[in-house]
Order: structure tokens, then C-alpha cells, then sequence
């Protein structure tokens, strides 16, 4: 069931996730508010966990763990948009430039 990566790169899901995260780490980078120190942190570690999760579900050894590591996916890009939706205020510009893509990976 393991792809490689050469297959990857025609895999649609995984390309966005992959492309938001980059994303994330570029908008957020320079971003220096205590304040916010643990929602950043967070924010990345949940938004680069999506396409984590969706690289290894092609590595999946079995149908039942495929579909476990995709709902692990959707689970991160879920607390992804809530972690944005707190910085919304703040940060407008950057929650809105991130929250489109988020939406679009859940699709």
C-alpha cells in the first residue's frame, strides 16, 4: 500500500497539506508575541501534523489504518482552525491567509 514519492507528488491532498504548511511556517516565522508564544506553538505543531498524517497514511499497513490516519488528519486540521480562529482578532490578515487553505485540505 506504500507509495512512493514520486507518487506523492500527484497525490492532491497531500501537495496542499504540504503547501500549508510551508505556508504556516513562513507567516508565522517572525512572529514574536508572548502573549501568543503557546497558541503559536501549537498552531504549528497542529498544522504541519496535517500532512504528516496524510504522508503516512500512504504508508498505511492496512485499509482500517489508512482511514484511522486520515481522521487523525482531519482531527488536526480541525484544532488547526480553532487555534486561528483565537488569533483572528489579533491577526487577521495571517488567520485569513491560513484559514482558506485549511478549509479547502478538509474538503
Amino acid at each position: 500500500m506504500a507509495l512512493s514519492l514520486r507518487d506523492m507528488e500527484n497525490n492532491i491532498v497531500y501537495q496542499k497539506s504540504l503547501a500549508f504548511s510551508k505556508l504556516l511556517l513562513d507567516l508565522i516565522k517572525n512572529l514574536d508575541s508572548p502573549a501568543y508564544k503557546h497558541i503559536f506553538f501549537q498552531l504549528k505543531k497542529s498544522g504541519t501534523a496535517i500532512g504528516a498524517s496524510i504522508a503516512e497514511a500512504d504508508s498505511a499497513q492496512s485499509m482500517v489504518d489508512f482511514v484511522n490516519k486520515l481522521k487523525i488528519a482531519d482531527k488536526e486540521a480541525n484544532e488547526t482552525t480553532y487555534w486561528l480562529s483565537l488569533l483572528e482578532n489579533d491577526f487577521p490578515q495571517i488567520t485569513q491567509q491560513l484559514l482558506d487553505p485549511v478549509i479547502e485540505i478538509k474538503r
